[in-house]
């Protein structure tokens, strides 16, 4: 991996002497692929650079990095809607189970969904029905999502998610 190679060439003043004597043989041995040593070899900055930012982008995968992937919110559609009516909604996140829960909330009013063709992954999506009742406060509400797990449920919410009016 050429980002290790070159984190460790420019902490260590030892291997900076061995680079200058023989790189060859420094990269070959650090473990390096013939395509890395050819690319530091090219001395061109833009495509290590682009490798670099591969290889770092491929080192903060969420399932690697914290030991599982992380629920979230991206949307849901449409962001309105209308008191004593009903709301049917696309949500779209990230790593939503089938057994994930949805729920409306502004200050101590919450609406509870009914979730419906859960698609899970790392671009998951659901469709949500919710009831809005015709006396519930209009104004900002924020969607939560829940889904069990060990422990206590895991959560995600996405703030000023639908606007109920009258």
């Amino acid at each position: 991996m050429i980002l290790y190679f070159l984190a460790d060439i420019f902490r260590n003043p030892n291997l900076q002497k061995e680079y200058e004597e023989d790189p060859d043989r420094l990269m070959k041995r650090e473990g390096l692929t013939g395509l890395e040593i050819e690319l530091l070899k090219s001395r061109d900055v833009h495509r290590i650079a682009a490798c670099v930012a591969t290889e770092v982008k491929d080192l903060f995968q969420p399932t690697e990095l914290w030991g599982g992937p992380i629920l979230s919110l991206t949307s849901i559609k449409p962001g309105q809607a209308q008191l004593g009516k009903i709301l049917t909604a696309s949500v779209v996140g990230t790593y939503f189970e089938k057994t994930i829960s949805c729920r409306l909330e502004q200050d101590r009013t919450r609406i509870r969904g009914e979730v419906h063709n859960v698609q899970t992954g790392a671009q998951s999506s659901l469709s949500a029905i919710f009831a809005i009742p015709p006396d519930a406060p209009v104004g900002s509400y924020s969607l939560v999502v829940e889904q069990p797990g060990s422990g206590s449920p895991e959560s995600a919410t996405l703030t000023n998610a639908v606007t109920i009016s009258g």
